[in-house]
């Protein structure tokens, strides 16, 4: 008759840690409430609105003028100087000006 001897703890701890470890989530638990990406933050939903309200280049027509925040020193113009540029220009001016509505108001409150 043969005598066993136990397995050293070491052997058994992968087994242990395994039968610890949470399950995964099933499906249905994965789909029963909202995801983030589903649901976008209050800023983004501001964003996405004001983005709305500015007049894109393809909608534009040459002549249509928009009052931009200078977010960058370009020609005579430096960073919260509030200027007005033709719509079709936005797009080229995207690193330097922000059409944000709020953004021209605010720059608009620290000239005054």
């Amino acid at each position: 008759m043969s005598r066993r001897t136990p397995a050293p703890a070491a052997a058994k701890a992968p087994v242990a840690a395994a039968e610890n470890a949470a399950p995964a989530a099933a499906p249905s638990d994965a789909q029963s409430g909202p995801s983030v990406a589903q649901t976008p933050p209050a800023d983004a939903q501001s964003a996405a609105e004001a983005a709305s309200a500015v007049p894109s280049a393809a909608t534009a027509q040459r002549g249509d003028r928009i009052e931009v925040r200078v977010l960058s020193a370009f020609d005579e113009h430096v960073p919260n100087d509030v200027i007005a540029i033709d719509t079709t220009d936005l797009s080229a001016l995207t690193d330097m000006v922000d059409a944000d509505p709020a953004a021209v108001e605010y720059a608009k409150s620290l000239k005054a």
